[in-house]
Parts: structure tokens; sequence; C-alpha cells
């Protein structure tokens, strides 16, 4: 019953915000969706279209500024999340074609190995890869060049050593320090 106002609000904000407000709407919409996975088909219909709208009004070179990347990287999260929460995953077969066709147009090597928004993509893809299962077959020649430029930035930079403060909320493994099981 407090979903429909909250995500009401929440679109409106969208719509009529300046970035900043927008960037949390967006955040405030996957936090939603993400805390309702079992109710959240009947609002997919509805709210997919605006990330989409976003995502792709920041998908051409001219709309691409520092201000926007943490925008578009948001509705790429934001957007990977519903994926996950809508239980009918044929209701969400073509947007995550169109999210991976769009992500496939993002020059990557322009993007600074620092920058969030390579993060919230690989967290995309990552999120896809699951919620698609042998469907993302296809697209693993487009995020395979880019995942091994990754480790290689890892690698090249020491940030492998931050794993620990760094691993995605996804992963379900543990991580475990040597000291913690070196004898006394």
């Amino acid at each position: 019953a407090y979903i429909e106002p909250i995500l009401g609000r929440l679109v409106t904000a969208i719509s009529e915000g300046p970035i900043i407000v927008v960037e949390s709407a967006i955040t405030g919409i996957a936090s939603v969706a993400s805390s309702n996975r079992s109710n959240f088909d009947s609002y997919y219909p509805a709210i997919a279209p605006i990330l989409k709208n976003v995502l792709s009004s920041l998908s051409t070179s001219s709309a691409i500024t520092p201000e926007t990347y943490l925008l578009r990287g948001k509705a790429l999260e934001a957007l990977s999340l519903l994926f996950i929460a809508v239980s009918d995953k044929a209701i969400v077969a073509d947007d995550m074609t169109a999210v991976m066709s769009a992500t496939a147009s993002f020059d990557l090597t322009t993007i600074a190995p620092e920058d969030p928004f390579r993060t919230y993509l690989i967290k995309c893809w990552t999120r896809i890869a699951n919620t698609a299962k042998l469907a993302f077959a296809p697209y693993l020649p487009l995020i395979m060049p880019e995942l091994i430029r990754c480790m290689n930035l890892d690698v090249e930079t020491g940030n492998s050593a931050d794993a620990k403060e760094n691993y995605d909320d996804d992963y379900d493994g543990e991580f475990y320090d040597e000291e913690d099981y070196e004898d006394d």
C-alpha cells in the first residue's frame, strides 16, 4: 500500500528535479524495488520506461559530461536491480537486451580506471548475467575485454589488495585474512 505513493513521488522527482535530485530519486526507486522483490512485477511496466528514458537521453556524446556519468551509472544500477526484482523474467527480457545494447555503445576506453561509472557498469552486467542466465552468453564478447582490462588495471594499480573493502554486495562468498589463520 505504501509502495505506490513512494514510487509516484520518486517518478515526479525524476521528471522535475535537478540532476542531484534525479540521482537520489533513481537510487530510491532501486531501493524500493530491491526491498519489494516479491511485489514489484505490477510496478515494473510503469517504472522501467522512465529509467530507460534517462539512460537513453544520456547515451549521446553531447549528453555525456562528468556530471552525467554518475546519473547514467545510477540508471544502469536501478534498471539491473529492477530486473532482479521482477519475478516473471519474460517481462524484463527485452529490456535487458536493450540495456546491454546501450552499454555496447559506450566508449569504455575513455573512462578513467577510478571512475565510479566503471563499477556501476560491471555490477549492472553481473546482475543481468545472474538474471538472464544462459541468455547472457551473446554478450560475453562485449564484456570480456572490459573485464580483462579491469583485472589488468587492478593488478597494475595495486587495487586488488582493496578487494575486501570494496567487494560487491551481490558476492555471497567469503573473504579471509591469512593473518587470521596463522599459528601464534
